[in-house]
């Protein structure tokens, strides 16, 4: 386990969300398939809004001090799943850039499940972190799907 202060987690997540964002707009950069542009593009807006919904936490969280500087313990391989995130191949395939999109959701989404679990976060940052959580396994999904359909 490695223990953290509130106010890191939220600057985690918002590193996250910023990772993700990269990842899709250098995914977007790449992808010929229009659809598959599109997604790309689409999840990059979204990720963006998931950091910028963070941001506003950050900046308007009614949590005194004390709170925000409150230690809890967060899963080390959750922590570290998408510090060293899995980068993208020379001249990938549709495939490549599926199956790490995929495994980045499935890995956001595992972190975001674990921070809601933790008991002495404020109900309004575990409110998020569960909507993110949920927004997460929404884009494993449909990319799960188009890796079945790319598969066909």
């Amino acid at each position: 386990m490695k223990e953290i202060i509130v106010e890191e987690i939220l600057n985690y997540s918002k590193k996250i969300e910023l990772e993700s964002y990269s990842f899709y707009k250098e995914s977007a950069a790449v992808l010929k398939e229009e659809n598959l542009h599109d997604l790309a593009e689409e999840l990059a807006e979204e990720e963006m809004g998931h950091y910028n919904r963070l941001n506003q936490l950050l900046e308007g969280i009614k949590a005194s001090e004390e709170e925000m500087n409150t230690r809890v313990q967060i899963a080390k391989a959750h922590y570290e799943t998408l510090v060293a995130t899995r980068q993208m191949p020379d001249d990938p395939s549709v495939a490549d850039i599926l199956e790490i999109a995929y495994q980045r959701e499935v890995d956001t989404k595992a972190v975001y499940t674990s921070l809601s679990t933790i008991t002495n976060l404020s109900d309004e940052i575990i409110r998020v972190f569960t909507d993110l959580m949920n927004q997460e396994e929404g884009h494993a999904s449909r990319i799960k799907g188009l890796m079945k359909k790319h598969q066909a």
